[in-house]
């Protein structure tokens, strides 16, 4: 179930996104659009990896192995 929820969300931001950077690159130069493209992105998706896979996150009781 984790699988299709995360492809519907990637299918649903990425037309989004890509719409978005077409308007925007028309007004603001296009290296500004591409970093904040992928800025937001990054910030849009880490806390999705977190709640999907939190239990994947914690540190290990012996940090030595």
């Amino acid at each position: 179930m984790k699988a299709i929820i995360l492809n519907l969300i990637a299918w649903s931001l990425l037309p989004i996104m890509d719409g978005l950077a077409k308007y925007l690159s028309t007004e603001i130069h296009f290296i500004q659009v591409v970093w904040a493209r992928y800025f937001f992105m990054i910030i849009i998706t880490l806390p999705l990896i977190y709640f999907f896979f939190k239990e994947q996150f914690k540190w290990p009781n012996n940090i030595y192995l």
